[in-house]
């Protein structure tokens, strides 16, 4: 399983799970490769559960694992070769597999020979070589060949050949005919052996395109093919709160509960982080309001807590007039297509941010370290990030920075240093946006007094360049419609709940309904306007029973207005009528029916009586 999440600057090329897919090739006999987007939060209780927090993260799992299994954490290379051997020798160390055990003699081979198999062959080979291995995955679902390994320690002693690596067939007589190989490849001899059962060369593309993945190259071309997002053909320079807020947003949903279990160090980088956030953000008031209760929520966890706890907390601490917005939206850290910028850029934002708000508070205040801001944000990139690379070369730059920050000053300038060094780094990467390409910031022509020209290289007058940031991270644009109002009484409903987002197009098709992206505060008005109307449904039916009720009860009593009242007498006057005509009527009967029968059978009954 491969977590290719996309919220890092640097994506290695090697890592894709698509690009692993296809130089393993037929491999899915034995090796089956998936992908796993953790920066989707759709995704972020399997990730959580697997404990998978940071990219690239490559596990494997083996054949007997279960559901409980985390898997087992690949921590070597990431360049393909040494995947690949990776894969082939956990093959090979399986003991419910033994086709990539060697044999020891021909007849071994032969024992495993059935009528389906056009071709058998033997690969003989060093000790070292994983030729062999390599070859019989490639081929596993080739129904008509038949291949296995031997080493050539075996095939001198046994069959006096001396030539490595070397590939034989076995005749029905049980001989050995020697094959040629002009070129000493993997894909030569896999070439030989399909031509000689009647494959297609080329039935298997995934393998022909295999060196075309190992390179890279073709990486770039796939995406240039992504159509740009809309409004993103030009760049958008200034700090947006919306990037701010969508940052914080990514961070607290998705960034921090995706980590099965934070305690220790990284709880308290994560307490001091809301303290900076709750102290020198300059974010709207109900969102101020929210950060603050986070922050004197987090002070009271003392020793562990999980990512499914913190998610569930920080929604319930959401109130009417304190919450954050539920919603991300990039503008000046739109890229020209998905993939690029958006997180990475915000969060560098949002750290400049934090740092000249600290600035213009505390630069005359001796009390206070010049470090406050960058400590805690060294800290979440070292237990948070969720790109390994990333947090490493930025630790390797902190790893110096209390010597290097004295002043307020200094530490605005550090963090801007530290990141035209990462820019530097990252030019002319795959992960660079070819809109928005990677250069020393501020530009010349957004701060031409910054720079110093010279003949060996830019140079910076760092004075210039500290009044630039603090006035270009102190200048907070917002965008309209970008962000909520702060909400006032009884006009938040009016003001956040639109009515008609959720309303069928005026003759179309009802099944059809247009919706809009909401954020927390419309959600939960949504919500409470929902429970309203259920309720006044419910008040109507119960208004409407009892009215049908009382209706009943009046006819009733219009019918029958006389009841005889007593403590055991429940019949009416009606009643009793009804039950003396019956009474009569029976008794008649039954007197005209016995006379009836009795006349018959010529019977008198009286003598007084004429019959």
């Amino acid at each position: 399983m491969v977590h290719d999440g996309e919220d890092c600057d640097q994506q290695p090329v090697s890592t894709p799970a698509n690009a692993v897919n296809l130089w393993t090739g037929n491999w899915s006999c034995y090796v089956r490769v998936g992908a796993l987007d953790c920066a989707d939060n759709q995704n972020l209780a399997l990730c959580r559960t697997y404990d998978i927090a940071a990219f690239p993260t490559i596990k494997t799992f083996l054949p007997d694992a279960t559901t409980n299994d985390s898997g087992i954490v690949y921590d070597k290379s990431h360049t393909i070769p040494e995947m690949r051997n990776y894969l082939v020798e956990k093959v090979a160390e399986e003991k419910r597999w033994q086709v990539l055990q060697p044999v020891r003699f021909i007849h071994d081979i032969l024992k495993l020979q059935t009528t389906s198999h056009d071709v058998t062959a033997v690969i003989i080979e060093d000790r070292t070589s994983r030729l062999g291995k390599e070859l019989i995955l490639d081929l596993c679902k080739y129904s008509r060949i038949l291949v296995r390994r031997m080493l050539s320690t075996r095939a001198i002693e046994k069959y006096q050949i001396k030539e490595f690596p070397s590939l034989y067939l076995i005749e029905e007589d049980r001989q050995m005919k020697k094959v040629t190989v002009s070129n000493k490849t993997r894909e030569s001899f896999r070439n030989v052996l399909k031509k000689l059962s009647g494959y297609d060369l080329h039935h298997d593309a995934s393998l022909a395109d295999s060196q075309k993945a190992s390179t890279g190259a073709s990486w770039k071309s796939e995406i240039e093919k992504l159509p740009l997002q809309k409004g993103s053909h030009r760049p958008v320079h200034g700090v947006y709160m919306s990037d701010l807020l969508s940052g914080i947003h990514y961070m607290f949903r998705q960034e921090i509960p995706i980590r099965k279990a934070i305690h220790g160090k990284a709880l308290k980088a994560l307490q001091n982080l809301t303290l900076i956030l709750s102290q020198y953000f300059p974010g709207p008031p109900f969102v101020m309001r929210y950060l603050e209760k986070v922050h004197l929520w987090l002070m009271n966890v003392n020793y562990f807590m999980t990512g499914s706890n913190w998610i569930d907390s920080i929604d319930e601490l959401q109130t009417k007039d304190a919450y954050l917005p539920d919603k991300i939206q990039w503008i000046g850290c739109k890229g020209s297509r998905p993939k690029y910028r958006g997180y990475p850029c915000s969060l560098w934002t949002l750290f400049h941010t934090l740092s000249v708000s600290s600035y213009k508070r505390n630069k005359n205040d001796i009390s206070v370290p010049p470090y406050r801001v960058l400590l805690p944000v060294s800290d979440y990139i070292h237990y948070f990030f969720g790109c390994n690379e990333c947090s490493h070369n930025f630790q390797k730059m902190s790893s110096r920075m209390l010597s290097e920050v004295s002043t307020a000053a200094d530490s605005v300038l550090w963090l801007w240093r530290a990141h035209n060094k990462v820019n530097k780094r990252l030019s002319g990467d795959i992960s660079e946006d070819p809109v928005y390409p990677k250069i020393a910031f501020p530009s010349k022509e957004m701060c031409p007094l910054c720079h110093v020209t010279n003949g060996t290289g830019i140079a910076w007058k760092e004075k210039e360049v500290l009044r630039f940031l603090v006035s270009f991270y102190s200048s907070i644009l917002k965008k309209p419609d970008t962000l909520p109002d702060e909400p006032e009484g009884d006009l938040a409903e009016s003001k956040h709940v639109d009515n008609a987002a959720m309303m069928p197009p005026f003759g179309g098709n009802t099944k059809t309904i247009v919706t809009k992206e909401l954020d927390w505060w419309e959600k939960k008005q949504r919500r409470e306007d929902l429970q309203k109307l259920i309720a006044i449904r419910v008040e109507k039916r119960s208004h409407n029973s009892s009215r049908f009720s009382s209706n009943r009860d009046g006819l009733q009593s219009r019918v029958l207005p006389h009841r005889t009242k007593g403590p055991f007498w429940i019949f009416n006057e009606i009643d009793i009528g009804m039950c003396v005509i019956f009474y009569i009527f029976c008794l008649s009967l039954i007197i005209f029916l016995y006379f009836h029968f009795a006349r018959r059978k010529n019977k008198r009954f009286c003598k007084i009586l004429p019959f």
